[in-house]
C-alpha cells in the first residue's frame, strides 16, 4: 500500500508540473488575456491535472459505467497531455531559440498537431496485430516441429477494456489455430468484474493446454483474486514451476518471487531442467536474462515494456532493458522474444508500438 500511495503521489506531482508547462504556453503563445478566461483555464488545468489520479483511486473500488467512463477520459487525456507537453516544449524553443515573430499561429498548429497525433495513438492501440516469430529449439522432438505457440501479455482488463476486448483478443487466438496459449501477466488491472473479464479465454481448449503466469498488475495487492479468477476459467496457472508436454519443458515464473538476480536465481535452481530436452521460460519481465542464459533455458518469453506504448518512452524502455525491450533477439545461447502487449496501461494510445498476439512456430 505504501509503494502505491507514494506511485500515486509521485504521478501527481509530474502530472500537475506537466500541466502548469502547458498552461503557461498556452497563456503566453495564444496571447489569453481576459480575467475570465483565464479563471476557466485555470480551472480545467487544476482539474485535469488530478483527474487521473483520482480515477485510479476510484478504480480500485468500483467498476460501473460511470467510473469505467471517467477513468478512460482521464487516461485518454494523460495520453494527448504528453504531446502537448512536447508541442509547448518545441513552441519555446521556436520561439526563444529562432525568434519566430509568429508565434501564436505557430503554437496553434503545434497544438493541433498534438491533438491529431493524440487521436491516431487511440485508432493505434485498437488495431490489433498479429506477429509471426519463428524459433528454432535444440534437441527439439519432431512433434513439435511446425507447431504454434500463441503468446498475449498486458492485456490489462480494467476499467478502459473489458470483455469486448478481451472477446476480440480470443477471436484473433482463435484464427491461429494454436496448439498452446500463453498468457504472460497483467492480464488485470485493478478489474472488479473479473471472471466476467477473463471468460472469454475459457471458451478455447487448445490441444496442449493454457497457461498463465502473474505480471506486476497481479501482485500491487493479494493476487489470491486475480489467480482463482484465472483457475475458475480453466487455465493453468505455472507458479515457479515446470511441466513436461510431450519433452517440451515449459518453465513459469512469479513475477515478484523472481523480483531480483537472487531471487530469480533461488527459483530456477529449485527446478530440475533437463539440459537435453528444450526449454521455454515464461517470465513477464525481460530482466535478469544472464540467470535464465546460465541455468540453460533455450527460450525465455516476456511481454510488460509495451515497447514503451508511447513515443518518445519507447527510448527510455529500450535503454533500460538493453534492447531487449521488443522483438526476437540472441542473448548468449539463448533466444529472447518480448511482446510489445496487446492491451495498454494508463494512456489507451499506441505511437511508435503496436498492440499484438505473438504466434510462436517451433522449428
Amino acid at each position: 500500500m505504501r509503494y502505491m500511495s507514494s506511485f500515486l503521489f509521485t504521478v501527481l506531482i509530474i502530472v500537475a508540473l506537466a500541466h502548469f508547462f502547458v498552461y503557461q504556453t498556452a497563456v503566453n503563445f495564444l496571447q489569453i488575456s481576459d480575467h475570465f478566461s483565464l479563471l476557466i483555464l485555470r480551472i480545467v488545468f487544476i482539474l485535469l491535472s488530478i483527474s487521473f489520479v483520482i480515477a485510479i483511486l476510484i478504480s480500485f473500488r468500483f467498476d460501473n459505467i460511470l467510473t469505467r467512463s471517467f477513468y478512460t477520459i482521464a487516461a485518454i487525456w494523460m495520453g494527448f497531455l504528453l504531446y502537448f507537453v512536447l508541442a509547448s516544449a518545441l513552441a519555446w524553443v521556436i520561439f526563444t531559440i529562432l525568434k519566430n515573430d509568429n508565434v501564436e499561429l505557430t503554437t496553434q498548429i503545434l497544438f493541433l498537431l498534438a491533438a491529431v497525433v493524440g487521436v491516431y495513438g487511440m485508432i493505434n492501440a485498437n488495431n490489433v496485430q498479429v506477429v509471426n516469430v519463428e524459433v528454432n529449439l535444440p534437441n527439439l522432438p519432431s512433434q513439435w516441429k511446425g507447431k504454434k505457440l500463441v503468446w498475449i501479455s498486458d492485456v490489462h482488463l480494467g476499467q478502459v477494456r473489458g470483455s469486448n476486448f478481451s472477446q476480440k483478443v480470443e477471436g484473433i487466438i482463435k484464427k491461429q489455430n494454436p496448439d498452446m496459449v500463453f498468457i504472460g501477466g497483467d492480464l488485470y488491472d485493478a478489474a472488479a468484474n473479473l471472471d466476467h473479464f477473463v471468460r472469454p479465454f475459457s471458451e478455447t481448449r487448445d490441444p496442449d493446454g493454457n497457461f498463465f503466469i502473474t505480471g506486476n498488475h497481479e501482485e500491487f495487492f493479494d493476487k489470491t483474486k486475480y489467480v482463482n479468477a484465472v483457475k475458475d476459467a480453466g487455465i493453468t496457472i505455472l507458479n515457479n514451476q515446470m511441466i513436461d508436454v510431450n519433452g517440451l519443458q515449459i518453465i513459469g515464473v512469479d513475477y515478484r518471487d523472481t523480483a531480483g538476480k537472487i531471487n530469480f536465481k533461488n527459483v530456477l535452481d529449485k527446478i530440475k531442467l533437463n539440459p537435453d530436452k528444450p526449454s521455454i521460460l515464461l517470465k513477464h519481465t525481460p530482466y535478469d536474462l544472464d540467470i535464465a542464459e546460465a541455468k540453460g533455458i533455450n527460450f525465455q518469453i516476456s511481454g510488460h515494456t509495451h515497447e514503451g506504448q508511447i513515443f518518445p518512452i519507447n527510448l527510455i524502455t529500450h535503454a533500460v532493458y538493453r534492447g531487449y525491450d521488443y522483438g526476437l533477439k540472441k542473448f548468449g545461447n539463448m533466444w529472447v522474444y518480448t511482446s510489445s502487449g496487446v492491451g495498454t496501461w494508463g494512456p489507451p494510445l499506441r505511437i511508435g508500438s503496436v498492440p499484438e498476439v505473438a504466434v510462436i512456430t517451433l522449428e
